[in-house]
Parts: structure tokens; sequence; C-alpha cells
């Protein structure tokens, strides 16, 4: 089934499955809706040990895409420094608002 189940924790969130048949797998979905979140708001989870490397494979890909859209934040990546998190959210919504992001 999908990965969103196997975690035993969710923290504040819930396995949404409306989606599964378009998405080809559920995903973690927020409770609340129609309630505003604090703006720090996060949730953090301990990943299943079977799924950490492709944790971080995925992580890896999504930072290697997101700095694409900087000079300056690849560059700083390709040097091997550390990319913020920051950085890389403003890289997605760079590459987000010039519609390029997928």
């Amino acid at each position: 089934m999908a990965l969103a189940t196997r975690f035993k924790d969710k923290g504040d969130w819930t396995v949404e499955q409306q989606f599964v048949l378009q998405m080809g797998s559920s995903y973690l979905f927020a409770h609340g809706l129609g309630t505003p979140l604090a703006k720090d708001a996060k949730t953090e989870i301990e990943i299943p040990e079977d799924l950490k490397a492709l944790a971080e494979q995925k992580h890896n890909e999504l930072v290697e895409t997101a700095v694409e859209f900087d000079d300056a934040i690849m560059e700083k990546y390709l040097n091997g420094e550390e990319v913020t998190i920051e950085e890389v959210k403003m890289c997605i919504r760079k590459g987000t608002l010039e519609n390029k992001f997928f």
C-alpha cells in the first residue's frame, strides 16, 4: 500500500485516501481544514528505518531540482556548501511562479 500509511506516528497529520487512484498512493494531509495554522507550525515524525534511504534519495532529488532556479544557490550547492531550507523553499517558489517546477 502507500508509504504514508506506514508511518507509526503521523503527528497532527492524517492519511488521505481520496485521490489514491489519481496519485497512485495515499498521502499525509494536515488536520484542521479551514482553520489557519500558525505561521511557524510544523510536525516532525520519525521516518521508518526501511524508508530512510528512499527519503534521503527523494530529498536530494528535490534539492537538486530546486536549486536550478537560482544561479547563486546552485553555485553554492555545487561547491558543496549546505543549502538552507529557506533557500530551497525560495527556489521552489521561484520555479512554481515560472510554471517550471514539477
